[in-house]
């Protein structure tokens, strides 16, 4: 429980686009939660199968692209 509450405060304090904005966390009745913004979209598993259950080559780089800049972003910041 402590890691998961230090790891949720680290990710709280990264401001990024594609990085979901934690608001806070807790424990309540032995179960851990995270309060964040809620994103509206389609789930990976629907956009998946939206491509017959692959995703090509140029539909993987346009999701990994922003995710691998915004892990960059915070690993920057420690």
């Amino acid at each position: 429980v402590q890691r998961f509450l230090a790891e949720v405060w680290i990710t709280s304090q990264v401001r990024h686009a594609h990085v979901v904005r934690v608001h806070g966390a807790g424990v309540s009745g032995g179960w851990c939660f995270i309060a964040m913004d809620l994103i509206d979209g389609p789930t990976l598993a629907h956009r998946v199968a939206l491509e017959g259950g692959r995703l090509g080559a140029l539909a993987l780089v346009r999701l990994l692209v922003p995710i691998v800049d915004a892990l960059a972003h915070a690993h920057q910041r420690g």
